[in-house]
């Protein structure tokens, strides 16, 4: 399986050719594998309850099937090259204006809360919580806050974020160095910001499972996978380059609160 691990699918996306899209670059990534795509939805926003129950994927004529195991519910859409399948998931904004993401569960959590809480809750729920890297807050006064989160947490409960928007010069920080020599896993995604040019942005940088996905229990089999990860995970793809991700950052600051 190959996973991009922070979708997110705005209103200005097409959102049947975003999903089709992505997953064939996912599959272009590593030809065979199954492509999954992790929603990572914001306070608001609501579509992967709205596409739970819908026989086709909204404008195309492709099949959508509300998948429900012992281990978690998903979707899965089948287009001509396969089946594709989508998880829920939130992204939060913490007190300490972090960014956690809540993977495979999709739960009522608030912005403005303290992220250890949120981490906390997350776990609570089943789901995976992932401290994602963000431009410029994991450093300065927050970096002590950033790595005393991931000290707190065992590797088993905390997962590492990383997305097309740490520049593709830099190297991993020290606090995620550090992390990864304590056994973190890092999760990959593209993390699209909300224009329709974004939008090709995700499928482009993502993580590989080594497992075969079980289709009595699809979610479940997907999240397990992303529990056995070992340190450091498998990341495939690229991230953005520095000039392009600074121009991103620029032209997305106010919408996006970065």
């Amino acid at each position: 399986m190959v996973v991009d691990t922070h979708v997110h699918i705005y209103p200005v996306y097409e959102l049947g050719a975003f999903v089709v899209d992505t997953a064939a670059r996912l599959r272009a990534l590593v030809p065979g594998a199954v492509p999954v795509l992790c929603l990572t939805e914001r306070a608001g926003e609501h579509l992967f309850t709205a596409l739970t129950g819908q026989p086709v994927l909204p404008g195309t004529d492709l099949p959508l099937q509300t998948i429900e195991g012992p281990g978690g519910v998903g979707l899965c859409v089948r287009d001509p090259a396969g089946p594709l399948y989508l998880l829920p998931g939130r992204q939060v904004a913490t007190s300490e204006r972090l960014e956690v993401l809540a993977i495979g569960r999709d739960l009522e959590l608030a912005d403005g809360v303290p992220a250890g809480d949120v981490i906390e809750a997350i776990l609570a729920a089943g789901g995976l919580p992932v401290l994602t890297w963000a431009f410029g807050k994991w450093w300065f006064r927050r970096a002590p806050i950033v790595q005393a989160l991931i000290e707190q947490f065992a590797p088993e409960q905390l997962w590492i974020g990383d997305t097309t928007m740490r520049p593709r010069e830099w190297p991993r920080g020290g606090i995620m160095r550090r992390a990864i020599a304590d056994g973190a896993r890092i999760l990959a995604g593209g993390d699209p910001l909300p224009s329709a040019g974004e939008a090709t942005r995700a499928g482009r940088y993502a993580t590989l499972l080594s497992e075969s996905l079980d289709e009595r229990d699809p979610a479940g089999s997907i999240i397990q996978a992303l529990r056995a990860l070992p340190p450091g995970g498998r990341t495939v793809g690229a991230r953005s380059i520095l000039p392009s991700v600074l121009i991103r950052q620029v032209r997305h600051r106010g919408p996006v609160g970065r």
